[in-house]
């Protein structure tokens, strides 16, 4: 888990069985190699994830943020699926967008 108030966190090529994120009003940058799960939380910062190749199911959850990608995904209800979908990654934020790559 990593936690921040007023600053930036970046992590690059993640293995894990779990990742939890906060970010009260800094940016998130993660690269996933391996992860089964993933919940990344910000009030008011952006949040950019590089996903495995496995893709994730992706729930994303804003006031007022926006779901950007260029990878092709898949709605299904409230999911956003990419790839063969086979991490969970929860996403809310405030007032950040969500760039999926």
């Amino acid at each position: 888990d990593c936690t921040t108030s007023s600053g930036d966190i970046l992590i690059g090529s993640i293995r894990a069985e779990t990742v939890g994120v906060e970010a009260k009003s800094g940016d998130v940058e993660l690269g996933f190699d391996a992860v089964p799960s993933a919940e990344v939380r910000t009030s008011s910062g952006n949040v950019d994830i590089a996903l495995s190749k496995g893709g994730a199911q992706v729930s994303y959850t804003s006031d007022s943020g926006k779901l950007r990608t260029e990878r092709s995904c898949e709605r299904k209800g409230s999911l956003y699926v990419f790839g063969g979908g086979e991490s969970s990654l929860a996403v809310e934020t405030s007032s950040g967008n969500l760039q999926i790559k």
